[in-house]
């Protein structure tokens, strides 16, 4: 009974199960926001419908991953599996979710669009019904084929709040029901930010018990308790708060947009009202019959006819701090702007080939070298940050690659006790594959490096773990039938000696 809830502890891990339902979570919570906000044949009755419709598409396709990846299955055989998952999502799909309604008039000279959310629902809610099933089919095939990790749980986070932040730019230009819109979103957020808390936790605690070794964090009642009530406490506070201020924060971030959209414009619109007040009596313009005037509309005129209403409906002794945040802040992009001016101009006097040019009187050759040093310096920044990125996701490969080596020991009977550093560990691990002792030195030390603080430099060091894991995870399996044949022996012995006790 032991061994069996032993291999059944070593193929199926509850914190990298959590993990996976938290991403998944995670996912659902935007793409279920963005789905409805695309129009009247998206929106389910039952707004829960679509989250729990998706969320289950994710988990087939998941599951199905895990276990064509633990059959060896074919990439043709998968991509037939999951196009098949596609294809019954769809038909599913679209008699639970897809509402029938009536398509907007297409005739530009019959109807105008007055804003995004009319554009949105000329599209039809099967186009938007596709890229759903699509994304979401996507992440259940690398959910099932790859889990979650901790960095893989961060990447989720930045994509959803880039997601949210696409879904209140939809509310706030899409011309729908702010109030409705706002509460949805807030629900959806609160419920991505308790998955997010949850997904890190546990996929914390699932790559620390692999690493040391031990099954030290037991999946109990009192560690999921303790962390679910962490985790509803935190979000439940934010929430609480939000609902509070919600109303008066969104008139202060409508009149924020509007100030600094005036302040960027304002120089122009002066600049064309002073030519558009030069008289012209050739060109006198013929006023429009009655009835043919029409209100200027679009994105700007709407933006600052909303965040004055917004203000004014503020109460007096507020309308004076937010007038005064608006003139601070532009102070202060004032000061930066400035700065910018000063540091470029006091580089290019110090810079020696500016000066020579200066002397030779190139004004063209001058403004190219900096326009020039100007473009290059944002590419040089990003391309260190991409490479210093790189870096830290090969660590956490290496990382998974020895988590990965410890889980094999473990199913060949051999695990790694808390007592032993990784270096007494690999001369146990090689006197059981002999075979792989150099592959094994090379994970062992890349790991150590790793864990100490030192990143790869290279791709190369990299790829010399990832091919050194494929040789030790070739030996280990086909050294799995001699373990087996000792386990039976082993117990073989046992019920044997314990027959001559009795």
């Amino acid at each position: 009974m032991t061994d069996n809830s032993e291999k059944l502890a070593t193929l199926f891990n509850p914190w990298e199960l959590t993990a996976t339902l938290g991403a998944a979570v995670m996912e659902g919570a935007w793409v279920v926001l963005l789905y409805q906000a695309m129009g009247p044949a998206t929106a389910s009755d039952p707004t829960w419908m679509p989250f729990v419709f998706f969320l289950t598409v994710m988990g087939v396709a998941g599951v199905a991953a895990r276990e064509m990846n633990r059959m060896r299955m074919t990439k043709g055989f998968e991509r037939g599996a999951l196009a098949g998952i596609f294809v019954g999502a769809y038909l599913a799909g679209a008699n639970l979710l897809l509402q029938q309604a009536a398509a907007p008039a297409l005739d530009p000279f019959a109807s105008s669009l007055s804003g995004l959310g009319e554009l949105t629902g000329l599209i039809p809610g099967e186009f938007w019904l596709v890229l759903a099933l699509l994304w979401v089919v996507y992440r259940g095939y690398v959910f099932g084929r790859q889990g979650v990790g901790r960095f893989a749980v961060f990447n989720f986070f930045r994509l959803g709040i880039v997601m949210f932040f696409v879904y209140g730019l939809l509310s706030l230009v899409g011309g729908q029901d702010l109030s409705g819109m706002g509460m949805a979103g807030i629900s959806g957020f609160s419920i991505f930010l308790c998955a997010t808390l949850m997904a890190l936790t546990a996929a914390r605690v699932s790559f620390l018990g692999r690493v040391r070794g031990g099954r030290r964090n037991p999946f109990t009642r009192e560690w999921v308790g303790s962390i679910s009530g962490a985790v509803l406490a935190t979000v439940g506070t934010g929430l609480t708060i939000a609902l509070l201020v919600i109303g008066r924060l969104q008139a202060l971030i409508l009149f924020v947009v509007g100030i600094f959209v005036t302040l960027s414009f304002a120089p122009l619109l002066f600049l064309l009202g002073l030519f558009m007040d030069v008289p012209i009596p050739e060109m006198e313009a013929v006023p429009p019959p009655e009835g043919m005037v029409q209100e200027p509309t679009g994105f700007g005129p709407d933006l600052l006819e909303q965040a004055d209403q917004q203000v004014r409906a503020l109460p007096d002794n507020m309308r004076g701090t937010v007038y005064l945040v608006g003139i601070v802040l532009s102070v202060v992009l004032f000061l930066v702007a400035l700065w910018v001016i000063t540091k470029t101009v006091q580089r290019m006097v110090k810079n020696p080939d500016v000066e020579y040019i200066a002397k030779r009187g190139d004004l063209v050759e001058l403004l190219r070298r900096e326009a020039g040093q100007q473009l290059r310096q944002p590419r040089d920044w990003l391309a260190g940050r991409l490479q210093g990125r790189q870096r830290v996701q090969a660590a956490a490969r290496i990382r998974q690659i020895y988590a990965d080596l410890l889980d094999l020991c473990a199913g060949l009977d051999i695990p790694r006790p808390d007592s032993q550093t990784p270096l007494e560990f690999l001369r146990t691990v090689q006197g059981e594959l002999p075979a792989v002792r150099a592959e094994l030195g090379t994970i062992t030390n890349a790991y150590l490096k790793v864990r100490y603080g030192e990143l790869p430099e290279t791709r190369e060091e990299v790829l010399a773990v990832e091919t050194a894991w494929e040789q030790v995870r070739r030996a280990g399996e086909a050294h799995q039938p001699l373990v087996r044949a000792r386990q039976r022996d082993t117990s073989a012995e046992k019920k044997s000696s314990a027959r001559g006790l009795a």
